[in-house]
């Protein structure tokens, strides 16, 4: 084997490192991921009613949802609630839409402001 040969054998193993790196963050991110919160039948009614009280007074709303292992927080008005399917339209910042199935919420947050005179 002359001095040519050696280079591939020395340089094999560092053509395994991008796949290595990527199954490194993958892993990563499978051990940062949280377990979906079961809430009760009284968390729901809670969920319920600020999400109505939020309606009736156009309150802006920050709903946190699971999905996929993580939490996400949206913020804006509650534009439309559908009960028929379920989902909840958020109107937020810079006219856009979002829809929230609402069995992947985990908490409401009403945002008040008390004006005083």
């Amino acid at each position: 084997m002359g001095i040519r040969g050696r280079g591939k054998i020395k340089w094999q193993p560092a053509s395994f490192l991008p796949d290595q790196l990527t199954m490194i963050r993958k892993a990563r991110l499978e051990d940062s991921k949280v377990e979906k919160p079961l809430l009760d039948e009284y968390q729901w009614e809670e969920i319920e009613q600020k999400l109505l009280l939020a309606m009736e007074f156009a309150s802006k709303l920050t709903i946190k949802i699971w999905e996929d292992g993580f939490f996400y927080e949206y913020k804006g008005l509650l534009h439309r609630l559908d009960e028929m399917n379920k989902v909840i339209y958020l109107e937020m910042e810079e006219a856009l839409m979002v829809k929230i199935r609402f069995f992947d919420i985990s908490d409401v947050f009403v945002n008040t402001y008390i004006i005083l005179m």
